[in-house]
């Protein structure tokens, strides 16, 4: 990875340098292909800073990690707010923002993969949960009593079809059908689900 030369920050502002490396640390991410790549040396370089000046803003690699998760998550609320405003019936928009989704994991198949396998939801997970939950409450005439853990079921099925586009495989357990088709049914089986006990 080509780095230009780094120009220093001016006093007080290292909060710019911390978001620089996380910044870096990004594209470094989305470069390569194992997270074994992802070294604190190689997160310098490609900050273009010593491995030493990571230290003051960050303890160790897992904390930079912890960073670009959370920032990450927050690129992919932004990306699901911003295709769903493509589209007026709240079903199209539940579709678009939840195609946003599959669509991000597919850019960023490492990145994904790292940031659905820290320990632990970050604050960006849960905004693009609860993202997920207003959509499909609209969808189902507003009732939010039951809409968390419906749309927790759904989130949970998107993370599996994401796993499987990141793959680029197709996948036997979805026996064939188009992945379009099979987040339509999902989609369209959530909207309509009725918990046990309900008239």
């Amino acid at each position: 990875m080509t780095v230009a030369p780094r120009k220093r920050n001016a006093r007080g502002q290292g909060s710019a340098l911390r978001h620089e490396i996380v910044r870096a640390t990004i594209a470094l991410i989305d470069e390569v292909d194992l997270e074994s790549e992802v070294t604190l040396r190689s997160i310098a370089r490609a900050a273009s800073v010593s491995a030493p000046a990571i230290y003051a803003h960050f303890p160790d690699r897992d904390a930079v990690l912890e960073s670009v998760t959370e920032t990450s998550w927050e690129e992919i609320v932004r990306a699901i707010v911003a295709n769903s405003d493509q589209a007026v019936e709240p079903r199209d928009r539940l579709m678009r923002g939840c195609v946003a989704y599959i669509e991000f994991a597919q850019r960023h198949p490492l990145r994904y993969t790292l940031m659905t396998l820290r320990a632990g939801a970050t604050s960006g997970a849960h905004d693009a949960l609860d993202v997920l939950t207003g959509a499909l409450a609209r969808c189902r005439g507003g009732e939010t009593d039951d809409s968390g853990v419906i749309a927790a079921g759904l989130s949970a099925a998107l993370h599996g079809m994401a796993m499987m586009n990141r793959m680029q495989s197709s996948a036997p357990w979805i026996g064939g059908y188009a992945v379009a088709d099979v987040l339509a049914g999902l989609i369209d089986s959530a909207i309509s689900f009725q918990p046990q006990g309900a008239d």
